[in-house]
């Protein structure tokens, strides 16, 4: 998706936000939602939302195919269109198994018992 993004000249939000707005076929998706997908922060559980970015951003960038239509490759062989292909990797990105935080990442360090000798600096 990131790659879509920068294809497409890095556009702000709030375009990408107004071209979702403009097209009626397309699925609206807050600004803040589009921010994450592209941070990779979170992954949409809904294709609509996905199929609604990536094909804002595909027709910003200066693709020569259809994002939703298949290709034949240089050997004439079929191909997946791009929107297939990014469902499959959407797919597996909802079926991969959910990293649990580490409960120890929000801990503070511990301090060195008062009138001890340490290696670390006191700030």
């Amino acid at each position: 998706m990131f790659d879509m993004y920068r294809a497409a000249g890095r556009p702000p939000l709030r375009v990408i936000s107004d071209d979702l707005r403009s097209q009626d076929e397309l699925y609206e998706v807050s600004r803040e939602t589009i921010r994450r997908m592209l941070l990779g922060k979170t992954v949409p559980h809904t294709w609509a939302t996905v199929l609604a970015v990536s094909t804002v951003l595909h027709h910003r960038g200066s693709h020569g195919r259809d994002f939703l239509e298949p290709y034949e490759n240089e050997y004439g062989e079929p191909e997946p269109s791009a929107a297939q292909k990014l469902r499959r990797f959407w797919d597996k990105a909802l079926d991969a198994p959910q990293i649990e935080p580490d409960p120890w990442a929000d801990q503070p360090s511990p301090q060195p018992a008062r009138g001890g000798y340490s290696d670390e600096p006191p700030f």
